[in-house]
């Protein structure tokens, strides 16, 4: 995912996809004032349950989230 900066417009990172086709590009909206909500719940996901915690396997993080 790449916002509307034109950093990604640039030769290299067409070319540096192109080579490795297992990742695609997806660009968001000029307006992406969708996504600020979801970096604030993520952030504090991040900081309330995932920072610090020691979890041995995925379905541990996913437990600790569905506890939120």
């Amino acid at each position: 995912m790449a916002d509307n900066s034109s950093t990604h417009e640039t030769a290299m990172i067409p070319n540096w996809f192109a080579k490795r086709s297992r990742f695609h590009i997806h660009l968001l909206l000029l307006i992406g004032s969708w996504i600020v909500p979801v970096e604030r719940w993520l952030t504090e996901l991040t900081n309330k349950r995932i920072c610090g915690g020691v979890f041995r396997r995925a379905s541990d993080v996913e437990a600790a989230i569905r506890e939120c």
